[in-house]
C-alpha cells in the first residue's frame, strides 16, 4: 500500500462528528454513500437517491409520450433549460406530444436558450413559465384562447370548475356555437395541461400557470370579432388583427388586401361595398382553413383566383354586384361544401361545368352576360350553362337565372335550362325570363316562381317606381308579362297562383 493510500484509508476510519464543524447559519452538509441503509447513521433532513437525478428526464417522457431518437439531444436540453421547473417541463412537454417535426423542436430549444435567464436563481422561475407558456400559447388558436381568457377570470387558487358550466359560459360569451366544438376545446385544455383533471366532472387550472397567462398574454390577445364596417377605411388591418373568428371590413374604402393573412379560426368574413377593391392577392386565401361565409359582393374584383380552392369549409359565396367579374375560375369546383352561390348582378359569360361538382349546392343565383359569345368561341365554349349542369345539382331548392333580353342566345338556351331544373325534387324557387309564352305551361309547379315572360328590349329606367320594383321582387310567386297583345292560356293558368301581376 503506498503512502497515499495509507492516509486515505486512515482518514476513512476516523469518526468525526458535524458538531465540530464550523458550518455557517444557512450552510448545509451533503453526505454520500454507498449504501441504502442512510437512516443508520442518524437523522438526516432529506435523502436525494440518485435515481431522482433522473426524474426530471422520466416527466418529461411520460408526457411527450414518444420522439425519433434524433431528437433526443434536442429534448434533454430543452429539459435542462426548464432548470427543475416540473410545471414547465410538464406544459412544455404536452405541446411537443406527438411533434415529429425537427423544426418545432429547434424552435422550442431556440426559444428557451435565447431567454433573459441562463441559471434558476431565486425568483426566476416566474421566466422560465413565461417562456414555455409563450411557446404554448402561440401554438392554440384564438377561439382556445379566448377561451383560456375567459376560463382565467373564472378561477381562483384551488378553485375546481365543473365541465358542463364552463362549456355553457363559453357558449353564451359566444366563444363557440355548439357544446361538441366546446368539448374539442376542452380536451385540448386538458391535454395540454393548462387545464387539470381533479374529480369527475370538474377541472382546474394551477394557479402559477393562471398568474403569468394573465399577466403576460390575455392583456395582448386581439378580439375574436373584428368589426370595423363603415368606418371609411382606406387601408386594410395589421395582419395580425386577422386572426379572428369573424371580420367585417364592409362598406369601407379598401383598395388593398393583405398578401397571406393567416387565419387559421376564420369563419366569417365581409368585405362586400369595398368599390376600390379590385382585385384578391394569389395568395390571400391560403390560411383560411374553417372559412365558412365568404362576401365579395358589390367590389370592383375582376376575376378569383386559383387559391379559392383553398378554401375547403366555405358553404356560402356571395358576389352580387360585381359588374366588372366576368369569369369564374375552374377550382370553384373544388368547393364540395358550398350551398349558396349568389352571382346576381354581375357579367358572368358562363358558368364553368365545375360547378356540376358542387353537389351539396342549394343555392344558385346567376346573371349572364349577353354579349360573350365570341369570347366563348376562343375558349372553345359552346354554352353559357353546360348542359346537364343543372340537373346535376341533385339538392338544388332556389334557382335563379338572369339575362339580357336584348340577346338571341338565351332563346336557343332556355329549352334546356326550363327543362333540368324540374327533374331536381328539392326545387322550390325558380326564377326565369322566359322569351316564349308557350314555355310557362310547364314549370308553374313551382311553389315559389318570379317569371317575366314575353320578349322586351332591356330599359334603362324601369316603368315602375323603385320602391314599387323593389317591393314586387320580395314578393312569392310574381309575373311579369311584357309586350302580349293579349292573355294566352297559358298566362291564365300561371295567374290561378300569382300573388303579384305586371302588364307592361
Amino acid at each position: 500500500m503506498s503512502v497515499s493510500e495509507k492516509g486515505m484509508a486512515s482518514v476513512r476510519k476516523q469518526i468525526i462528528d458535524p458538531r465540530d464543524l464550523k458550518i455557517p447559519k444557512h450552510g448545509s452538509v451533503v453526505l454520500g454513500f454507498r449504501h441504502r441503509n442512510v437512516h443508520d447513521i442518524g437523522l438526516v433532513d432529506l435523502e436525494i437517491k440518485m435515481e431522482d437525478h433522473l426524474l426530471l428526464w422520466s416527466l418529461f417522457w411520460k408526457n411527450v409520450d414518444n420522439f425519433p431518437s434524433k431528437i433526443e439531444p434536442i429534448a434533454s436540453q430543452l429539459v435542462q433549460l426548464c432548470h427543475n421547473h416540473l410545471l414547465a417541463i410538464i406544459l412544455l412537454a404536452r405541446a411537443l406530444k406527438s411533434v415529429t417535426d425537427v423544426r418545432v423542436w429547434q424552435h422550442a430549444l431556440g426559444e428557451l436558450a435565447s431567454s433573459s435567464f441562463s441559471s434558476l436563481m431565486e425568483g426566476k422561475s416566474r421566466e422560465v413559465m413565461v417562456v414555455v407558456l409563450k411557446f404554448v400559447w402561440e401554438r392554440k388558436s384564438i377561439v382556445t384562447r379566448h377561451c383560456i381568457k375567459h376560463s382565467c377570470t373564472l378561477v381562483t387558487k384551488d378553485i375546481k370548475l365543473e365541465k358542463t358550466s364552463l362549456l355553457s359560459c363559453w357558449i353564451e360569451n359566444d366563444l363557440i356555437e355548439t357544446e361538441t366544438a366546446g368539448k374539442h376545446v376542452l380536451e385540448d385544455l386538458i391535454k395540454s395541461f393548462l387545464l387539470e383533471k381533479v374529480s369527475e366532472g370538474y377541472v382546474r387550472m394551477r394557479e402559477e400557470t393562471r398568474e403569468v397567462l394573465l399577466k403576460q398574454f390575455i392583456p395582448h390577445l386581439h378580439p375574436l370579432y373584428l368589426k370595423q364596417e363603415g368606418l371609411g377605411l382606406s387601408e386594410a388591418p395589421e395582419v395580425a388583427e386577422w386572426d379572428a373568428k369573424e371580420i367585417y371590413l364592409n362598406n369601407n374604402h379598401l383598395s388593398e388586401l393583405p398578401e397571406k393573412p393567416n387565419c387559421p379560426s376564420l369563419v366569417t368574413l365581409f368585405l362586400q361595398e369595398n368599390y376600390d377593391l379590385m382585385e384578391i392577392p394569389s395568395s390571400f386565401f391560403r390560411c383560411m382553413p374553417m372559412l365558412q361565409v365568404l362576401d365579395l359582393s358589390r367590389t370592383s374584383i375582376k376575376s378569383l383566383l386559383a387559391c379559392i380552392s383553398r378554401l375547403v369549409s366555405l358553404q356560402e359565396l356571395f358576389l352580387r354586384g360585381g359588374e366588372l367579374l366576368m369569369e369564374l375560375p375552374l377550382e370553384i369546383g373544388a368547393l364540395l361544401k358550398l350551398q349558396v352561390l349568389d352571382l346576381e348582378g354581375t357579367e358572368i359569360m358562363y358558368l364553368p361545368k365545375e360547378i356540376s361538382g358542387l353537389k351539396k349546392l342549394e343555392c344558385l343565383k346567376v346573371s349572364l352576360y349577353g354579349y360573350g359569345k365570341h369570347y366563348r368561341e376562343g375558349k372553345q365554349i359552346c354554352k353559357r350553362i353546360p348542359a346537364g349542369l343543372l340537373a346535376s345539382l341533385c339538392m338544388l331548392k332556389a334557382l335563379s337565372i338572369d339575362v339580357n333580353p336584348d340577346g338571341d342566345e338565351w332563346v336557343a338556351d332556355v329549352k334546356d335550362v326550363t327543362n333540368e331544373p324540374l327533374k331536381l325534387e328539392p326545387l322550390m324557387s325558380l326564377k326565369l325570363y322566359l322569351p316564349e309564352v308557350g314555355q310557362l305551361k310547364e314549370i308553374t309547379s313551382v311553389r315559389n316562381f318570379k317569371f317575366t315572360v314575353g320578349r322586351h328590349k332591356q330599359c334603362i329606367i324601369s316603368c315602375l317606381p323603385h320602391e314599387v320594383e323593389e317591393e314586387f321582387e320580395k314578393l312569392e310567386n310574381c309575373l311579369k308579362y311584357i309586350n302580349g297583345k293579349y292573355i294566352p292560356i297559358e298566362i291564365q293558368n300561371a295567374l290561378k297562383c300569382t300573388r303579384a301581376f305586371f302588364l307592361e
